[in-house]
């Protein structure tokens, strides 16, 4: 069975944990829709 120690998370995991994200909500339809983003404004993205 895995241990659920904080020790065993892959480094890359960790990483994308810690990476700073930006919030931003846009209105459509009179319903707020909140999302984060990543990256910088321009390049290509995921979704």
């Amino acid at each position: 069975m895995p241990s659920n120690s904080s020790n065993n998370k892959p480094e890359w995991y960790q990483r994308a944990l810690d990476t700073h994200c930006e919030e931003r909500t846009v209105d459509v339809d009179n319903c707020k829709i909140n999302y984060a983003t990543w990256g910088e404004v321009g390049k290509l993205g995921i979704v």
